[in-house]
């Protein structure tokens, strides 16, 4: 334990506290996840979901204490510096007096610079009195070492209550002038069933904007089991911000965040199936929030970006050979939402470039090692978010299997990686679409991308910018060849059409949901055509394929029932994801034709009066009738000219 605390920096007092209670003698799983965690100043929110005898008090205690004493040794040169504090809430006085006494064994080598005041008793006026006088400094010693440790006192307070007393402490602006470190709500269940919600909901309210770490204590292990007022609480305390979870598991392991998150895989025929399906999931809204797209090698990835532009989607591929400048730029339009697909390769970076708020990642082709695997579903910081692998059962049957034996051997679970059995037939009206496009995306139109990438890069760069100045011929010539060579204004007219999906092109289900269904499931679309490579032939000619026992129920596939996923929840219900797709798509096309509308008005309802102010000349012709331009011609949605 000793030679922890020294890792994790605990101050030397609090060290020695420890020791002396002898009942930590190694740290246990959640001490070692959770205090390292706590100790950072960046995680204002956490959740720490425990079991029993997993040292929760010091857990808790112990790195916020920590925290406290550093600030208010930091901030003591400053006369005019406030009170801090931790408000400890506890649902029972004899909760209160537990924790209490273990505080007090804590900071037994440094109690002379910390106050720790008892704010649970039934009388609300002695509280508030015994909260003034400790806020006192004691100056009847004469030495100045102990009217340090006196002024060091009155600044640093741990206080313990209820929620009702803190209430009513809150309503008589008790905790004016001081500043609160850490805010910990202990046992949040035991809260809410002694029906204290109310009062932690009040405390809220009337705390202003928070600067301080909430910490929430539970014993609920899974977020499904968290009820209304729940959650009700952790909106209200965490101001609609994230929070970060610590969970351990009943085997006394901490779960973690590439457990939490779904696996998932679908098994495709050909490579054309692979684009089928990623235009589905990406155009009709099932992927939601920021999603990463892995491939093998940089022409596959360019194809996907080409592929995205021709349907009127923005992508862009972050190669390993691109400039560091650039890369970062890239990395920071992504994050502040500017796009939300960006295309990865799954090796070749000098370093592995760090992505923020990922909610989904879909391996477009089946990593080869399973640690290639792993890292890209540690990106993902959901809990709601997923991994998907596309599997060709011909050529990726090996790695389906690897991964599944080590996700066992890991975790323990036979059924981490489930499969999404895709109705294949519902998808043949979007395949035409999508296979017309994919037949261009050769390796000419790869290197003409790549090549107006780097001749783009040449003219932004800020090093180059003299040398184009003093060389405005050569400038020319970049300029000349990218006019001539990029077509992607030529493509966004040629292609425009591809844009909008028209109603009889949107599939009625995606996802098979019974069993019944799931018979009905085939491998990609070619199998449909041809009739041979049905789902239900190769699960059962190859169990290990799906490591389940047959098709009579969801046993090894997504259940929308029990999943978290939001993937797996838009597929299971496709026909609201369908009507957000077309109330978007109408709300695009009424503002077009708005535009229209405004561009092509007929002249004789023109109120010249209610136009834009312009040259003199041009209103004096409006106002005798004269023509401005050209004759105005007749057009089929109105007037048009100049």
């Amino acid at each position: 334990m000793v030679k922890f605390l020294s890792g994790v920096k605990i101050m030397n007092e609090l060290a020695k506290g420890v020791q002396t209670m002898r009942q930590f003698i190694y740290p246990s799983v959640l001490q070692k996840e959770a205090i390292p965690v706590l100790k950072k100043k960046q995680n204002k929110n956490v959740i720490v979901r425990y079991s029993m005898m997993s040292g929760i008090k010091l857990t808790l205690l112990l790195p916020t204490i920590d925290n406290l004493l550093r600030k208010v040794v930091t901030s003591v040169a400053n006369e005019k510096s406030d009170m801090h504090y931790v408000l400890i809430l506890c649902h029972s006085t004899i909760r209160c007096a537990e924790v209490e006494e273990f505080v007090r064994k804590l900071t037994t080598f440094c109690n002379d610079v910390l106050d720790i005041v008892n704010l649970y008793s039934d009388d609300n006026s002695e509280n508030i009195i015994t909260l003034k006088k400790s806020m006192n400094i004691d100056q009847s010693s004469t030495s100045a070492q102990a009217n340090m440790k006196a002024i060091y006192k009155s600044r640093c307070k741990v206080l313990i209550s209820t929620p009702n007393q803190a209430l009513h402490l809150c309503k008589k602006d008790a905790f004016k002038q001081t500043q609160c470190a850490s805010l910990i709500v202990d046992k949040i269940d035991m809260h809410i069933a002694l029906d204290q919600a109310s009062d932690l909901l009040e405390i809220a309210k009337l705390s202003s904007e928070p600067k301080f770490m909430t910490i929430i204590t539970t014993n609920f292990k899974d977020d499904q089991k968290e009820d209304e007022s729940f959650q009700a609480l952790k909106k209200a305390l965490f101001r609609e911000q994230k929070a970060l979870i610590i969970q351990v598991n009943e085997d006394h392991r901490v779960k973690s965040k590439f457990e939490r998150i779904e696996h998932y895989y679908v098994l495709t025929q050909t490579n054309l199936d692979k684009f089928v399906l990623l235009f589905t999931l990406i155009k009709l809204g099932i992927l939601d929030g920021k999603t990463l797209i892995y491939t093998s090698d940089v022409v596959q990835a360019y194809r996907i970006k080409i592929f995205m532009q021709r349907f009127q989607l923005k992508a862009f591929v972050l190669a390993p050979d691109m400039p560091k400048n650039q890369a970062k730029s890239l990395i920071h339009f992504f994050h502040i939402g500017q796009f939300n697909i960006m295309i990865v390769l799954q090796s070749g970076y000098s370093h592995q470039p760090e992505f923020k708020n990922i909610q989904h990642v879909i391996n477009f082709d089946a990593p080869e090692k399973y640690n290639q695997y792993k890292e890209a579903g540690q990106h993902i910081e959901f809990d709601n978010g997923s991994e998907l692998t596309f599997i060709n059962p011909q050529s990726d049957k090996d790695k389906l299997e690897l991964y599944q034996r080590k996700l066992m051997k890991a975790f323990s679970n036979a059924h981490m990686l489930k499969c999404i059995p895709v109705l294949w037939q519902e998808l043949m009206k979007i395949k035409t679409r999508v296979e017309d496009v994919v037949k261009t995306l050769d390796n000419k139109k790869v290197k003409e991308e790549k090549t107006n990438e780097f001749k783009k890069q040449l003219l932004t760069n800020k090093r180059l910018k003299d040398y184009f100045s003093n060389n405005p011929q050569e400038k020319e010539i970049l300029l000349n060849d990218l006019a001539k060579s990029d077509t992607s204004q030529r493509d966004r007219f040629m292609f425009k059409h591809l844009g909008f999906l028209p109603s009889y092109a949107l599939p009625q289900q995606v996802m098979a949901i019974t069993p019944e269904q799931i018979q009905q499931c085939t491998v990609g679309t070619n199998s449909i055509l041809s009739g041979i490579g049905s789902f239900s032939g190769i699960l059962s000619s190859d169990k290990q394929l799906t490591s389940q026992r047959g098709l009579n129920t969801l046993e090894g596939f997504a259940d929308a029932t029990e999943s978290n996923s939001s993937l797996v929840q838009n597929l299971a219900s496709l026909p609201a994801t369908i009507q957000r797709y077309h109330l978007t798509q109408n709300e695009l096309n009424q503002d077009k034709q708005e535009d229209l509308a405004f561009k092509n008005e007929d002249p004789a309802l023109v109120n010249y009066e209610s136009l834009e102010p312009t040259s003199g000349r041009k209103m004096w012709k409006i106002r005798h009738h004269k023509v401005v331009k050209k004759k105005l011609k007749p057009f089929k949605n109105g007037f048009i000219g100049n």
